[in-house]
């Protein structure tokens, strides 16, 4: 399968480096000339829990290089997601698909706005990666790849897709409830990350109380908002889920602390400032969502302010 990744990140490159290995013609798509120069030269290092080796990718800044795609696989920040598609509309073949593997939600009404609801592919996934450096890719934690259309049909393409995922090595399932999938996820990345993010702690801090009482309140307000969407989540059995996350990768720093730590700006806003933004629409009240998200923003407006010295 022809196969264009927008987004050299860690899941991005992982991914990329996994399908290159087994057979599939695969582009990385990175802003960054230097970046892409250094593995189109050297090409990609992967590490981790399957072993080293070095994959051979073709990576490039320009999109018309990799054109036309059958597949594009998004993996950049949630709040590029508009400005990514756009800068490479060329870059799909007819009748070719986007799936997003991101972060939060709001970005699959962007998505469908870009190419259309029988184009957009949903996603998400549990493996754990980190980019330690360019060029190099770790494989820190396997997992399961979920995909699925927005409407719930389970297309001979989504099957494709999930085939070739799996037979790279990425196990990957379908879903015909794939938006409740994604809340399940954005309930776990809401109770980890911007808690984590804020206390500058690595995941497994946050299973310890006082911390495990964010998870638990941040995940029970993401179900009452759900629910108002016609999701049902089973709010106790993510709280544990999002604990024993929490602890399964208790040396990660998530995603929301990196960005905080390097000055970058996060993906609040497609976090807990979705479901607080959501509450409010639907009556439902989320002070603990609406606190995480004004702490995370205030961070990432101070981050260049002079603070008063003791």
């Amino acid at each position: 399968m022809k196969i264009a990744i927008i987004g050299s990140g860690a899941i991005g490159s992982l991914f990329a480096g996994y399908l290159a290995h087994a057979g599939n013609d695969v582009t990385l798509i990175t802003r960054n000339p230097a970046h892409a120069r250094l593995i189109q030269e050297a090409g990609l290092r992967m590490e981790g829990v399957r072993g080293s080796r070095t994959v051979a990718i073709r990576a490039t800044d320009r999109s018309i290089e990799a054109a036309p795609a059958e597949l594009i696989l998004l993996c950049v920040k949630a709040y590029d997601t508009a400005s990514a598609l756009a800068q490479h509309a060329e870059l799909l073949a007819a009748g070719g698909l986007v799936l997003s593997l991101q972060n939060g939600i709001g970005h699959a009404e962007e998505i469908i706005a870009a190419v259309g609801a029988d184009r957009t592919l949903l996603g998400t996934t549990t493996i754990g990666a980190n980019l330690p450096t360019p060029g190099r890719v770790l494989h820190n934690g396997d997992g399961e790849t979920v995909i699925g259309r927005p409407d719930g049909q389970v297309t001979d393409a989504v099957k494709q897709i999930a085939d070739v995922f799996t037979r790279a090595g990425l196990e990957t399932t379908t879903s015909a409830e794939i938006r409740r999938r994604l809340w399940a996820k954005l309930a776990i990345n809401a109770a980890i990350n911007a808690p984590a993010a804020i206390l500058r702690v690595r995941n497994g801090a946050m299973a310890d109380a006082p911390q495990a009482g964010l998870i638990q309140l941040a995940v029970r307000e993401t179900a009452a908002v759900a629910a108002k969407l016609d999701i049902a989540l089973d709010a106790e059995a993510l709280i544990a889920t999002a604990i024993d996350v929490a602890r399964r990768t208790g040396t990660n720093r998530c995603s929301m602390l990196v960005d905080v730590a390097g000055g970058k700006r996060t993906e609040i806003d497609h976090i807990n400032g979705a479901i607080a933004r959501l509450g409010r629409e639907h009556d439902v009240a989320a002070p603990v969502n609406e606190t995480l998200t004004l702490l995370v923003k205030a961070i990432e407006k101070t981050r260049t302010e002079r603070r008063i010295a003791k």
